[in-house]
């Protein structure tokens, strides 16, 4: 039989390994000009998203500055949320948005499986795609316009950008694939110890940015909401594309800045 060398990389490989997911994350998710390590394959990309909650904390602080810039010059609160949102989405490419309106569109309008899948794959937007994305962006900025105050925002966008996609990534690791090919099946699954990993890394940076209790029911919005897609996509379609890894990513964001906003403004 052959012998696999059990050993732990040395700790300067292990820097640049996650010095590389970090990028690998940065490059796949956002449009920042970053360049993927020249040995990336998409393969790696598994492993790598476990960084995914830093990528998504920075993206809630980008956000986050443009509404505290906003208030700053006198525009209302209501306005400030929707220009933070907009430099998100800008920053983003508003991959995961794209990804919840391609997932109403599938699962409302097919009657089967292979239709639903059909249908996702389709690049237009249908009346279920853009009714799905135009509540959910109206939710988020209301949710920044009720917590109202800048500081309060910045931290409750840190938390869930970053707990939303600890749940993303959970989710890759634990449902199976839809299809035979497409993006979701090219990146590969993540083991249970690097799932452990992007758990840990997004609610270590939440509870940095709130206090543990809000940190905690941030933690649980963003559970319920990304067990609800999933549980929706494994009846439907019988498991994961990257259209339901997308949408589980929006609505835990949502549902933790929802948990949020009621729990700041108490």
């Amino acid at each position: 039989m052959k012998a696999f060398n059990m050993q732990a990389p040395p700790p300067d490989d292990r820097i640049q390994q996650w010095r590389d997911d970090l990028t690998t994350s940065l490059a796949f998710l956002t449009r920042l000009p970053v360049r993927a390590p020249e040995h990336w394959d998409a393969g790696m990309l598994a492993r790598a998203l476990r960084l995914s909650p830093a990528v998504g904390a920075f993206v809630g602080a980008f956000a986050g500055s443009f509404y505290w810039l906003a208030v700053s010059f006198g525009f209302s609160t209501f306005i400030a949320a929707a220009l933070g949102i907009v430099a998100a989405a800008l920053l983003t490419g508003g991959l995961h948005e794209d990804a919840l309106s391609d997932m109403a569109d599938g699962l409302s309008g097919g009657w089967t499986r292979e239709r639903k899948l059909e249908i996702m794959s389709d690049g237009r937007i249908g009346a279920h795609g853009a009714l799905a994305l135009m509540l959910a962006l109206l939710l988020r900025i209301g949710t920044m316009a009720q917590l109202s105050s800048p500081d309060k925002v910045m931290a409750a966008l840190i938390a869930a950008g970053a707990l939303s996609r600890a749940i993303m990534y959970v989710t890759m690791a634990a449902l199976p694939y839809a299809r035979e090919a497409g993006l979701a099946r090219d990146a590969g699954r993540p083991g249970a110890q690097q799932a452990a990993t992007a758990l840990g890394v997004g609610f270590g940076i939440a509870w940095l940015a709130l206090p543990f209790g809000m940190a905690l029911g941030a933690f649980t919005g963003a559970c319920a909401g990304g067990l609800l897609i999933a549980q929706m996509a494994k009846r439907h379609i019988g498991g994961q594309t990257g259209d339901i890894l997308g949408a589980v990513q929006q609505i835990s964001e949502l549902c933790a800045l929802l948990f949020l906003a009621a729990l700041l403004t108490l």
